[in-house]
Parts: structure tokens; C-alpha cells; sequence
């Protein structure tokens, strides 16, 4: 819901391009494990995995509390 906050006009859009985001993350996040695990699935090799996964998410969320806002900006189209 922070997109319709954000610009309410073009809360559409940001989520579009957010979800964009999401999705080429889903679809690389395989493609990490297969390179990272190769041929053997043991456990060190999913500490890793797992890890960059967590730190992922953690990073991500802390530049959102940190640089985060739900105001509205100004570059957004004003209809009355």
C-alpha cells in the first residue's frame, strides 16, 4: 500500500516496476543455489544459501526503515 501513498497516481506503476524487481530476484535466486551447492547438496554449502538469502532480506529492509517513507512526493501529478 506505501505505492498509492507514495503517488497515488502512479502507485500502479512503482508497484509494477517493484514487483519487476521481485521477480528477476526469484528468478536468479535458483540459479545462485545451483552455483553455489554444484554437485553436492551438504550442509555448508546451504549455510551459505541460506545466509545470503537472510542478508538479503535484512539489507533490504533496513534501507527501507532507514530511507523508507509513506509522504507524499512531490514529483506526483496533483488531480484535483
Amino acid at each position: 500500500m506505501n505505492h498509492i501513498d507514495v503517488s497515488p497516481n502512479f502507485g500502479g506503476l512503482i508497484y509494477s516496476v517493484n514487483n519487476f524487481v521481485a521477480n528477476l530476484i526469484g528468478i536468479a535466486e535458483p540459479v545462485f543455489t545451483a552455483s553455489v551447492l554444484g554437485d553436492d547438496s551438504n550442509v555448508s554449502g546451504w549455510r551459505i544459501v541460506f545466509f545470503a538469502s537472510a542478508g538479503l532480506s535484512v539489507l533490504s529492509n533496513l534501507i527501507y526503515v532507514i530511507w523508507g517513507t509513506a509522504e507524499r512526493q512531490p514529483w506526483t501529478v496533483h488531480i484535483p
